[in-house]
C-alpha cells in the first residue's frame, strides 16, 4: 500500500503537542519541528527546552523578536531584492520601512516592483535613493549601494525592571542551544580578489583612466604572439576565401573592432565585457578552421596567453587596491574598502575558535544571582544526557576542578558536559580554546576592566604581522600569533579569541558611556555572532543631548554599521537627530522612534495584563520643627542667592547665581539637599567666621551710620543664627534662622524682599543694591546628622549610669556571650565583635559627600570574645568599648539577652523614621495575628496551578532611598528598635551576606535599599516596599 506518515501532527490536538511532545525535544528537534508547518511554528513559539518555568506573554514576544533579530543578518542590497523574506510577522516596525529605521531616516530606497518592461520576474538593477533631509531623489544602481553596511544581529532588550529579562534570555540559549559559530569551509565570495577587482574597476577608475589601461592589455596580446596579425581586420568571405563564414560565425569581431570601442569608452565600467569580446573573436576562429589549421593553433595559443595576462591584470589592480583603499575610515562610502575590511574581518574570524557558548557580562554583585537563576529554571537534562559540569574559576586552593581534569572528564572520558564556567576571580583566565568548551560563560564587569589593559587582537595581530613581514617576507597567521607570543608583549585576554554565539551584557546602558570607557571598548573587541543589552534603564537622560549620545553609544556597541564611526556614523546622527532634537524638530524624535522600533523591544508593567497593579498606599506625615526649621533655612540659602545676584547692580553677582548654567552642578546639589531635608534626619546650622561677623557690624557702624540699638539687633541676629535660634521678620513677621541685612538695619525674610526693587520692605528707605549685596555677612551652612547628637545625648546617659552604679555599689553581672539564645548566637559574628561608626563632622551644603565616615560597615571580626554589662546596659564590650548592634528587641521584652540593651522607641522630632517605625509595627503585629491577607494572581494561579492555596507569607519589607544619608538615619532607628538581627543592610562589601540574611533568616523582616539595587535583584518574595523619596 501507499506509505501513511506514522504520526500526522493535524491529527494531534494542541494541548498534546505543546505539553507532551515539544518539550521533550531538544533545541534542534524543536526547531526542526517548527520549520514543519507554519501551524507548528506559531503554536510552538513559546516552548523552550529546559526552562522550568512558563513563559508570560511578554516573555513569549520579546523571545520571537529577538530570535529573529539574530537571524536576520542583512545588508542594504539586501532590501532591494524581493525574493528575500526580510519583514517576518512578528515584526512591529514603525512606518514599515527597514532601511529608513535602520539609518534612522537617513535615506529610503525604492525599487520598481517590476522590471522596466513589465515582466514580473525580470529583476530591475536600478533603485532610487531619497535622502531624508532634503527628500532629493538621486537614481542609481544596486551596485553602487554599501552592499556591506549590516544590520545589527541583536539589539536592545529593555522590559522594565522586574519583569523576568533574565529568564528571557536564559530561554534565548535554551531555544538556541547547540548552534555554533563554526565556519563553513567555503570561501567568502562577496569578498574575494575578483570582487575587490570588478569593485576597484568601477570605483576607483574613471572612464578616462580606464581607457590606457585596457589599451595596454590589449596590446601585450598583440605583441605576445607574431600570428596576432590573423586577428586584426575583420574577415572578408570573398577576398579571403571564406565563403561560408558568415553561415558559421554568428557574431564576426576583430581586434580593431574592440580598440574602436575601447577608445569611444564603448565598455564602460564592465571589465568581463571586454574579456568576453576578445574570447569571441579567438572562439570565432577555432570555430571555422580545423585543428591542424595554423590560424586555430594561433587562437587556442593567444586564448591560453590572454587568460595568463587578465590573471596579471587584475592582481596587480587588486594590489593597487588594497593600498589606495586600505582604511575604510577614510573612504566610508567606497564598497572596494568595505570588501577589504569584510576579508580582514572573515580572517580573523576563521583564526578564533569557535564557540557555541553565550558569553553573559554582569555587574559584580550579580554574578549569583544569575547563577541561581540558571539553577533554580534550568533543567540541563535536555540539553545532554551526560553529567552537567559547572566549573567555578577562582585560586587553585578553592577550585572545584583543574582544567586538565574537564578537558580529561569532557573530551577524554566523555562522562561529563561543559555547561557553565563562572568567573569568580581575578587569576588569569584558561586559555581560549578552554572557554569555547562551555554553552555558558558568565563573568563580570571587573574581569572586562582587568582585560582591557593586555588589547585587542587586532593591534596585536598587526604588529606581529609587521614584524613577521620584515623577517621572512610572509605574513603571520593569527594562530601562531596566539600560540607564540612575544615574551614581552602580553597576549590578548582569552575572552577575545573566541568567536562566541552571542554576547550579552546585564544592566547594558554602561555600554552608552562612549569609547572612553574601558569596559566598552574591551566589549567592542569581543567578537560574537550576536550582541545584546538588557537593561531596564537604556538612558536617565532621554530629554537631553547626554542621553542622545548614551542612545548613540549603545548603537555602535550593537554594531550597527548605519551609524558606525568608520562609516561616517557620528556626523549622520548629528546632522539627522542631535541637532534637530536640539532644535526642537519634531523629524528627530520620529526618526529616532523609527530606529529603536527596529533595535530595541520594550514592555511596560502597565502593558502586562498577567501581573496585578500593585496596591499604592501614599501617606502623609506632618513635619517636625526642627525638620521644618531646616528645610527653611535651606530654601532660605538658595532664595537669597538667586536674589541676591539677580539685582541689577553696578557689578554683576551672575557668575555665582544658581541659576547660571556654568553652577549647574551645585544647583543640583543644593536641590538635592533640599529633598533630603524633607526626609529629615539631618540639622542645618548657619555659620560665620569672626572676621566676616566684625566685618558686618563696622560695615553698618561706619558706611551706614546706623546708631548702637540697630547695630545690636543685627548683632543678636547673628548671635542667634549661629547658634540655631530664628529671627522674626520685621516685615512679616515669619521666623527663620537666616534674613537679609537691609542697610537701614532691618531684617527682611525672602519673601518680602524684592529683588528689582530697592525699596526696604520694612520702613521703605532706598538702598543701593552694590552696598546691599555687600552687606550681606556671607553665612556659611552646615548640616550635622541628627545620629550625631543622639549618640552624644546616649553616651552621657550610659556614663552617668555607670557612675550611679559605682556610687551605689551595684552588682554587676557580666555576659560574654555564652548564654545567648540560639537564634541570636547564631547571628553574631565570630568575636561577638561589631564596630559601628558615626559621622562626627559637619557636611557642607555645597560639595555634601554621602561616603563619609559614618558609611562604614558594623560589623568587624575582633581578635577577642566581647563582654557587657547588665548594670551599664550601654551595649558597649568592656574591652573593646564598641556597641553591639545584633540584638533581637522582639524577644525577652525588648531587651537583648547579649548585650542587656533595651529597644529605643524613635523620637517624636523624626518625623519619617517614626511612621516607617509604626508602619512595620504595624505589620508586624498582623502577621503575628495572622490577619495580613495573600492575594494570589491571575498569572501565579496559571504557573502554579488553578488550585493553589494562598499561604501567608513571611514579613519582607524593603525600605528603600536614593539618599544614602537618610538610610543611615532611618536604619540607625530601626536597628535600636528592633535590633540588628531584624535588619538587613544592602550595600558595602557585606551587602551579598546581607540579602541571604534578609531571605533565609526568619527573625530579619526588612531591609534597607539604596542605589546598589539598582541591579536586577530577585526580590519576588517582598511583601511590601516603604519608599522614603515619594
Amino acid at each position: 500500500g501507499s506509505y501513511r506518515p506514522f504520526c500526522n501532527s493535524n491529527l494531534l490536538s494542541d494541548v498534546i503537542i505543546v505539553s507532551h511532545i515539544a518539550p521533550f525535544l531538544r533545541a534542534r528537534s524543536l526547531y526542526s519541528l517548527r520549520c514543519s508547518s507554519s501551524r507548528l511554528y506559531d503554536l510552538l513559539r513559546a516552548v523552550v527546552p529546559g526552562l522550568k518555568l512558563r513563559l508570560f506573554k511578554h516573555q513569549i514576544n520579546s523571545l520571537n523578536w529577538m530570535r529573529n533579530r539574530e537571524i536576520m543578518g542583512l545588508t542594504e542590497a539586501d532590501f532591494l531584492d524581493r525574493h528575500k523574506t526580510i519583514l517576518c510577522a512578528e515584526d512591529d516596525l514603525i512606518g514599515g520601512d527597514f532601511h529608513r529605521a535602520a539609518s534612522g531616516g537617513a535615506s529610503t530606497l525604492l525599487s520598481r516592483r517590476y522590471g522596466a518592461d513589465g515582466d514580473k520576474n525580470a529583476i530591475d538593477k536600478s533603485i532610487i535613493r531619497v535622502e531624508g533631509r532634503t527628500g532629493k531623489a538621486v537614481e542609481s544602481s544596486i551596485s553602487s549601494v554599501g552592499r556591506l553596511r549590516r544590520f545589527a544581529r541583536g539589539g536592545l532588550l529593555c522590559d522594565d525592571p522586574g519583569l523576568g529579562k533574565t529568564i528571557t534570555v536564559l530561554s534565548l540559549v535554551l531555544q538556541t542551544f547547540g548552534q555554533s559559530t563554526e565556519r563553513p569551509g567555503s570561501k567568502n565570495s562577496f569578498s574575494s580578489d575578483d570582487e575587490v577587482f570588478r569593485s576597484y574597476w568601477r570605483e576607483g577608475l574613471t572612464s578616462v583612466g580606464r581607457t590606457p589601461e585596457l589599451l595596454r592589455l590589449v596590446n601585450q596580446l598583440r605583441q605576445a604572439d607574431s600570428d596576432s596579425v590573423y586577428f586584426e581586420l575583420p574577415i572578408d568571405p570573398i577576398r579571403d576565401g571564406a565563403e561560408r563564414y558568415l553561415d558559421i560565425v554568428k557574431t564576426p569581431i576583430c581586434m580593431r573592432d574592440i580598440l574602436s570601442k575601447i577608445n569611444v569608452h564603448g565598455y564602460g565600467d564592465d571589465f568581463e565585457r571586454l574579456c568576453s569580446d576578445i574570447n569571441l573573436c579567438f572562439r570565432n576562429a577555432m570555430l571555422y578552421n580545423p585543428p591542424e589549421h595554423d590560424v586555430h593553433k594561433a587562437a587556442k595559443r593567444l586564448s591560453q596567453k590572454f587568460t595568463e595576462l587578465v590573471s596579471q591584470f587584475k592582481s596587480e589592480k587588486t594590489k593597487n587596491a588594497k593600498k589606495a583603499f586600505s582604511s575604510i575610515s577614510a573612504k566610508p562610502d567606497s564598497s572596494v574598502a568595505a570588501i577589504l575590511a569584510e576579508r580582514a574581518n572573515d580572517e580573523l574570524l576563521d583564526s578564533l575558535y569557535p564557540s557555541s557558548g553565550t558569553l553573559l557580562v554582569v555587574p559584580n554583585p550579580l554574578l549569583k544571582h544569575w547563577e541561581e537563576q540558571i539553577s533554580m529554571h534550568v533543567n540541563s537534562n535536555y540539553c545532554t544526557n551526560k553529567i552537567p559540569l559547572l566549573f567555578r574559576h577562582r585560586r587553585k586552593s578553592n577550585a572545584s576542578h583543574t582544567t586538565e581534569e574537564v578537558v580529561r572528564l569532557c573530551t577524554v572520558h566523555q562522562t561529563h558536559f561543559p555547561f557553565l564556567f563562572i568567573d569568580e576571580g581575578s587569576t588569569p583566565l584558561p586559555p581560549p580554546e578552554f572557554l569555547a568548551m562551555f554553552r555558558i560563560v558568565l563573568t563580570t564587569n571587573q574581569r572586562i576592566t582587568q582585560e582591557w589593559k593586555k588589547g585587542s587582537v587586532e593591534e596585536e595581530l598587526s604588529l606581529t604581522s609587521r614584524t613577521s613581514a620584515r623577517g621572512n617576507g610572509r605574513q603571520a597567521s593569527y594562530r601562531v600569533f596566539f600560540d607564540d607570543v612575544r615574551a614581552d608583549l602580553p597576549p590578548p585576554s582569552p575572552l577575545l579569541k573566541v568567536h562566541w554565539l552571542r554576547l550579552v551584557v546585564d544592566e547594558g546602558h554602561i555600554m552608552g558611556r562612549g569609547t572612553n570607557s574601558n569596559t566598552v571598548q574591551f566589549a567592542s573587541w569581543i567578537n560574537a555572532h550576536s550582541r545584546w543589552c538588557m537593561t531596564g534603564t537604556p538612558t536617565q537622560q532621554t530629554l537631553s543631548q547626554t542621553g542622545l549620545r548614551n542612545i548613540l553609544g549603545l548603537v555602535k556597541f550593537l554594531k550597527h554599521d548605519f551609524f558606525s564611526a568608520k562609516l561616517g556614523g557620528d556626523a549622520v546622527w548629528n546632522d539627522l537627530i542631535a541637532k534637530s532634537w536640539k532644535e526642537g524638530n519634531l523629524a528627530a524624535f520620529c526618526r529616532l522612534q523609527m530606529l529603536l522600533s527596529l533595535l530595541m523591544v520594550r514592555h511596560t508593567k502597565e502593558d502586562i495584563e498577567e501581573i496585578p497593579p500593585p496596591l499604592y498606599v501614599r501617606t502623609y506625615s506632618t513635619m517636625s520643627r526642627r525638620e521644618l526649621t531646616s528645610y527653611n533655612t535651606l530654601v532660605s540659602a538658595a532664595q537669597m542667592n538667586i536674589k541676591t545676584t539677580s539685582m541689577k547692580g553696578k557689578t554683576s553677582g551672575w557668575q555665582d547665581s544658581l541659576l547660571n548654567p556654568r553652577e549647574s552642578k551645585h544647583a543640583r546639589e543644593v536641590l538635592r539637599n533640599i529633598r533630603i531635608a524633607c526626609c529629615g534626619g539631618a540639622q542645618m546650622l548657619p555659620t560665620l567666621e569672626e572676621d566676616l561677623w566684625i566685618e558686618t557690624i563696622q560695615y553698618l557702624r561706619m558706611r551706614h551710620h546706623l546708631d548702637d540699638v540697630r547695630v545690636r539687633v543685627v548683632d543678636n541676629y547673628l548671635q542667634r543664627a549661629t547658634t540655631g535660634e530664628l529671627s522674626s521678620c520685621f516685615k512679616c513677621g515669619l521666623q527663620l534662622q537666616t534674613l537679609f541685612i537691609v542697610p537701614c538695619g532691618c531684617l527682611v525674610c525672602t519673601e518680602c524682599i524684592d529683588s528689582n526693587t530697592n525699596v526696604c520692605p520694612a520702613c521703605t528707605q532706598t538702598f543701593d543694591f552694590d552696598q546691599f549685596q555687600q552687606l550681606q555677612p556671607g553665612l556659611v551652612y552646615k548640616w550635622t546628622l541628627n545620629k550625631w547628637f543622639e549618640d552624644k545625648e546616649r553616651e552621657s546617659a550610659a556614663a552617668l549610669r555607670r557612675q550611679l552604679n559605682e556610687d551605689q555599689g551595684v552588682n554587676d553581672t557580666i555576659n560574654d556571650g555564652s548564654e545567648a539564645a540560639p537564634a541570636v548566637a547564631a547571628a553574631l559574628p565570630p568575636g561577638g565583635g561589631v564596630e559601628r561608626n558615626r559621622a562626627d563632622e559637619p557636611i557642607n551644603l555645597v560639595g555634601h559627600n554621602n561616603n563619609s565616615r559614618n558609611r562604614a560597615g558594623r560589623r568587624r571580626t575582633k581578635d577577642h570574645q566581647c563582654t557587657f554589662s547588665r548594670a551599664n546596659a550601654d551595649g558597649k564590650c568592656l574591652r573593646c568599648r564598641e556597641e553591639h548592634f545584633d540584638c533581637n528587641f522582639l524577644v525577652n521584652g525588648g531587651q537583648c539577652s547579649i548585650c542587656f540593651k533595651n529597644a529605643e522607641d524613635c523620637p517624636q522630632h523624626a518625623s519619617k523614621a517614626l511612621l516607617v517605625t509604626n508602619k512595620l509595627l504595624s505589620l508586624r503585629e498582623a502577621e503575628l495575628a495572622g490577619n495580613r491577607s495573600v492575594k494570589v494572581s491571575h498569572a501565579a494561579s496559571r504557573l502554579l496551578g488553578e488550585n493553589t492555596v494562598p499561604t501567608q507569607r513571611p514579613l519582607k519589607a524593603i525600605i528603600f532611598s536614593q539618599f544614602r544619608i537618610l538610610l543611615d538615619y532611618v536604619g540607625d532607628r530601626l536597628i535600636r528598635r528592633f535590633g540588628g538581627s531584624g535588619v538587613a543592610e544592602f550595600w558595602g562589601s557585606t551587602r551579598s551576606k546581607e540579602l541571604e540574611k534578609f531571605k533565609h533568616s526568619s527573625s530579619c523582616f526588612c531591609m534597607l535599599l539604596g542605589t546598589e539595587g539598582s541591579h536586577g535583584l530577585d526580590l519576588s518574595f517582598v511583601t511590601n516596599i516603604i519608599l522614603l523619596d515619594e
